[in-house]
């Protein structure tokens, strides 16, 4: 995953789609997420930067969760 980028390559169980960045940021004390749209739907996860990979994470910890909701809300994403 380039999140440099406006698009991002998700890499799905179907083989990889390119989804729509629709936000980059850091929680403080917590890390750094994407905000990414992929059929139609908008999605949130952590990312890690190791070398030339990124890996997002999906499995959030309920103040991760918390956090990221807040975003969505201020973005105004549903």
């Amino acid at each position: 995953m380039d999140v440099d980028s406006d698009y991002v390559t998700i890499n799905t169980d179907n083989g990889p789609k390119q989804a729509e960045l629709v936000s980059k940021f850091k929680i403080p004390n917590l890390g750094d997420y994407v905000i990414y749209k992929l059929d139609d739907e908008f999605y949130g996860a952590k990312y890690k930067i190791d070398g030339d990979n990124t890996t997002l994470i999906t499995d959030l910890s309920l103040q991760e969760q918390k956090a990221l909701n807040e975003v969505f809300e201020q973005l105004e994403v549903k």
